[in-house]
């Protein structure tokens, strides 16, 4: 089997299976968006992109399992053409040595592909859940001190509402605007004046 023609394989297959991919994650994207809303654990409230998500996951993972099936399908070609080989009874035998110098620059430059890409899927893969994780953590421990400052008498009509995946802001109204200026001054405390900023933008006077 020829370099060019192996590494077609690979991409070929690589390219057929993200599209199916892709179109699976659309799917589910579309149709049965509480299916990435449970898996990522996020509110139904917020404004998460479930169709989006599921066409980024759907590629990523269908180009991942391409590249695998389109090395496998290579190395079972391989092995089927050398055992394959026959020679005539007044030829001279192929020397293994040759075979193996025609198979390893493939089997290498398919175990590259292969690595890099697994690597570069993997270094995906991990950032995006470790971004996610980071972001319930930071959600929950923004909630835990968010809860005491809302319990206050003057704030009875102020409530948490997640946006994304561990994102929060505060929704509601209160009497006056002192009243509003007195939350926003427990919220700086707490976090910070750009923090403090958005998190009472939905907070309003008056009902």
């Amino acid at each position: 089997m020829a370099l060019k023609k192996a590494f077609g394989i690979v991409m070929l297959t690589a390219f057929m299976c993200a599209v199916l991919g892709m179109g699976i994650g659309a799917a589910l994207g579309q149709w049965a968006p509480g299916y990435y809303r449970t898996m990522f654990s996020i509110d139904s409230s917020s404004d998460f992109a479930p169709l989006q998500t599921g066409i980024g996951l759907g590629l990523t993972q269908g180009l991942f399992a391409g590249l695998l099936m389109g090395v496998l399908v290579v190395a079972f070609l391989l092995w089927n053409d050398n055992s394959l080989i026959e020679t005539h009874a007044d030829e001279k035998p192929v020397p293994r040595g040759k075979i193996r110098g025609v198979f390893r620059p493939m089997f290498g430059l398919i175990l590259a592909v292969t690595f890099v890409a697994s690597l570069v899927a993997a270094l995906i893969l991990g950032s995006t859940i470790n971004e996610h994780v980071h972001n319930l953590q930071a959600g929950y421990e923004r909630g835990q001190v968010l809860s005491p400052i809302l319990q206050d008498e003057r704030f009875p009509d102020v409530a948490i509402e997640p946006i994304s995946a561990g994102q929060l802001t505060l929704n509601g109204h209160v009497a006056n605007q002192q009243t509003r200026d007195e939350l926003l001054n427990e919220l700086q405390h707490a976090f910070g004046d750009t923090t403090a900023s958005k998190l009472i933008e939905g907070v309003t006077v008056g009902k």
